[in-house]
């Protein structure tokens, strides 16, 4: 084979691997509560994340940002110790939100705020005991 051919495919290959490789790892993310967070913080700034909370729905609020760019600042909360963290939310909210609902956000905390990008909601509906399914409902 010619030298430059394989070096070209050496290239590639270590390219290819690099890319592979790190989308892997920036999607291991961890779930984080907001206690270890809040307890933590220093070791959390500036670092990208996943954060599980309960929504508190009267917290919600639009504000105004950088350069005019309206963003959704809400309160979460750990269930277990009432523990509560401000985020600053920069997307659509979720049309399913009730009070109490479980969240996932995935964002970078900035000065003890999480500035998330994705928010999902969990479904409590959907890990119900088979005792309390509704009996109009097919199991």
């Amino acid at each position: 084979m010619n030298k430059r051919v394989v070096v070209t495919l050496v290239v590639l290959f270590s390219a290819l691997s690099y890319l592979f490789i790190s989308a892997f790892l920036d999607n291991k993310m961890a779930y984080s509560s907001v206690s270890e967070i809040v307890i933590n913080l220093t070791d959390f700034n500036k670092k990208f994340i996943k954060v599980t909370g309960a929504l508190k729905i009267d917290s919600i609020t639009q504000q105004k940002g950088e350069a005019g760019k309206i963003f959704h600042q809400f309160t979460i909360e750990d269930k277990k110790d009432k523990t509560q963290m401000i985020v600053h939310f920069n997307g659509v909210m979720p049309g399913n939100l009730i009070e109490e609902t479980d969240v996932i956000l995935t964002g970078m905390i900035d000065n003890s705020i999480l500035k998330a990008d994705t928010m999902i909601t969990k479904c409590p509906s959907k890990y119900e005991n088979e005792k309390k399914h509704p009996d109009s409902i097919k199991k």
